[in-house]
């Protein structure tokens, strides 16, 4: 994140499917667990002194869009530039 007024020693996992997140939320003896999309927020919300941080930028698609709707669906690592 772009605020810059902590630091955070953390674990990351990059998500690259549905499986791997599966897979590390699931897993025994979580000593805590953020997710981060796209790493552009101004606040330092994806910060776990001592967690892990599930790093879903891998995680990139459109999904669905639903124009009459005005709904999209995607996944976390999706840019407004992309979308």
């Amino acid at each position: 994140s772009w605020g810059r007024t902590r630091h955070a020693m953390s674990g990351v996992h990059a998500a690259d499917k549905v499986e791997t997140i599966r897979t590390v939320v699931t897993a025994p003896h979580q000593v805590g667990l953020v997710a981060r999309g796209l790493a552009r927020s101004y606040g330092d919300c994806c910060l776990i002194d001592g967690g892990r941080v599930m790093d879903m930028t891998r995680l990139s698609r459109i999904l669905d869009i639903d124009v009459e709707a005005r709904a999209v669906t995607c996944e976390a690592g999706v840019s407004l530039r992309q979308l």
